[in-house]
């Protein structure tokens, strides 16, 4: 985890973009296909948009570039609704993550910067087990920024946008689960029907 936390502060070696909030309109966009999919219990997305929370929380929107273009593909959408406990969870994680370290391959081979040397240290199968431990603190009802905050502390300047954003607009029942919400004693959700297609809600 300490090295982790090193990597995204790495981060803000690398520039924001000027026109765009890459990782906030990627959660955006996940909390609304989660919400208008109808979203039972915790999914995969949750744990992605967490996942995306805590990159944020510790570097803003620095080396994002246009990463949200990868989130808002619309065939990651199935792979966003598939329940955490779902025999397809694994393979929704797997698919999300190769999307991103396609993209950042790219981007490190045609501009490499201390952001995407350190976005391709993160193999797939980091990315898919990363992706998965976030999603169990998710389910347990944890903040993964408070979680990296108790690890080590972010010297930011100022408020945590992204748990503000969590807060403001993310409703209960389809969006992360606050502590509030749901407890570590909470049972899981229910499994879904066998995918025909793949991951799935």
């Amino acid at each position: 985890m300490v090295d982790t936390l090193r990597k995204i502060m790495d981060l803000r070696q690398d520039p924001a973009p000027q026109a765009s909030n890459p990782r906030q309109e990627a959660m955006s966009h996940i909390h609304t296909v989660l919400n208008e999919g109808g979203a039972q219990g915790v999914t995969v997305g949750h744990a992605v948009a967490a996942a995306i929370e805590g990159i944020r929380y510790g570097a803003g929107e620095h080396g994002a570039r246009d990463v949200h273009r990868v989130f808002m593909d619309p065939a990651l959408t199935n792979a966003y609704l598939t329940p955490l406990n779902s025999p397809y969870a694994q393979m929704a994680h797997r698919q999300i993550a190769q999307a991103e370290f396609n993209y950042w391959d790219q981007q490190n081979r045609q501009n490499p910067t201390r952001g995407t040397q350190v976005a391709v240290s993160f193999d797939v199968d980091q990315r898919v087990q990363l992706q998965s431990n976030i999603g169990r603190l998710v389910q347990a009802g944890q903040s993964f920024t408070q979680h990296l905050a108790n690890e080590q502390p972010f010297s930011t300047g100022n408020e945590n946008p992204a748990a503000l954003y969590a807060g403001m607009h993310l409703p209960p029942g389809s969006s992360q689960p606050r502590a509030s919400q749901q407890s570590a004693g909470s049972p899981p959700p229910a499994a879904p029907a066998p995918a025909a297609k793949g991951p799935r809600r």
